[in-house]
């Protein structure tokens, strides 16, 4: 098994993604009221099983893309 790179040791804090166009709205969510996330869902493995309530997270939001606009000529 290869070495585990991130450890209790050296964890500053785990990042979660957010992709607003595929998964969550959470713009749109933060527009309509919502004020805490009390759950998030993350991929099994290793990683994810240290994960312990009081970690700390940053929330990484993948930007909204703007709908390509096409022309015919």
């Amino acid at each position: 098994m290869a070495e585990r790179t991130i450890t209790e040791d050296n964890l500053g804090a785990w990042v979660i993604k957010c992709d607003p166009e595929t998964k969550f709205d959470l713009p749109g969510a933060i527009h309509d009221g919502l004020q805490t996330i009390e759950t998030w869902s993350v991929v099994p493995g290793y990683r994810s099983d240290m994960m312990a309530s009081n970690d700390k997270i940053i929330l990484w939001v993948s930007p909204v893309r703007q709908a390509e606009v096409r022309h015919r000529y």
